[in-house]
């Protein structure tokens, strides 16, 4: 396992990176690969690893995304009851507070 890493760890990081282009997330990625290794018997480790990194870094991608999404959506919302001399983050993070109560117990 330790000499699969060492070989393959840089390579796999730079997969990763073609999705997340942030070196840090696409480092998580692998590493959470190698975990997953782990705790499998797998007969081939390196496509499976290079299948789990390329599915978390676009995974990763797309949570993102949809977080961004979200923030806009809200940014972009007017805010009932809102004072118009509030200060606009203030505001807006009332408002994301109170989205978040509102979501289920389990998302």
């Amino acid at each position: 396992m330790e000499q699969l890493f060492r070989k393959h760890y840089l390579d796999l990081v730079r997969l990763a990176s073609l999705w997340t282009v942030n070196t840090a997330e696409a480092e998580d990625v692998v590493q959470d690969a190698f975990a997953n290794l782990q705790l499998s018997e797998i007969s081939s480790p390196l496509p499976f690893l290079r299948t789990v990194v390329a599915n978390r870094a676009r995974s990763a991608v797309r949570r993102k995304n949809s977080e961004r999404r979200a923030i806009d959506r809200l940014a972009a919302a007017p805010l009932a009851g809102a004072d118009v001399s509030e200060d606009p983050l203030a505001a807006f993070d009332r408002a994301l507070m109170l989205s978040i109560r509102r979501l289920p117990n389990r998302q």
